[in-house]
């Protein structure tokens, strides 16, 4: 799934499709992000959609590096030390 329909995917379920819009916009939209969310658990001031894709899109990142041999001169540069950096 492309990250452009998983961010769609994301902001649709957290619309409270059972309120109105024109009468309490913020309630449309935050309702069920909010009741899903506890931001106090997750120790960060604030949690949105774009945040948890951005998460998500750093844990790729980790765990596509994780097998990344930091001697394997056949890798790049970037590889290696970025490979390296995360291991300390």
């Amino acid at each position: 799934m492309n990250l452009r329909v998983k961010a769609a995917a994301l902001i649709k379920s957290g619309l409270d499709e059972n309120v109105d819009p024109c009468e309490d916009f913020y309630a449309f939209t935050c309702n069920k992000f909010i009741a899903s969310h506890d931001v106090k658990e997750l120790g960060v001031g604030k949690v949105s959609a774009s945040s948890e894709l951005q998460n998500e899109i750093y844990t790729e990142i980790v765990n596509s590096m994780a097998g990344i041999d930091v001697e394997d001169e056949s890798k790049s540069k970037t590889e290696r030390i970025t490979k390296a950096v995360r291991d300390r």
